[in-house]
């Protein structure tokens, strides 16, 4: 049985955009914000926590300072 999507309340799924290393990632709608961003669930929760997690901030923190807003 899958755990509860713990961002169900927040965003709602438009489309899938790909599958990778980290996960699933969609394209998704940001309910709070009211903009398109994107939502990414982990592959494995054990190996996510453990090794990829630091490595997907580092992504995460590097594309937000490279991208401008809005883009």
């Amino acid at each position: 049985m899958r755990p509860p999507d713990p961002f169900a309340d927040r965003y709602t799924k438009l489309r899938l955009v790909g599958r990778g290393g980290f996960g699933v990632v969609y394209r998704a709608w940001d309910t709070e914000m009211e903009r398109d961003t994107v939502a990414v669930y982990e592959a494995r929760a054990e190996e996510w926590r453990d090794r990829r997690r630091p490595r997907f901030l580092d992504q995460v923190r590097a594309l937000a300072a490279a991208t401008p807003p809005g883009a």
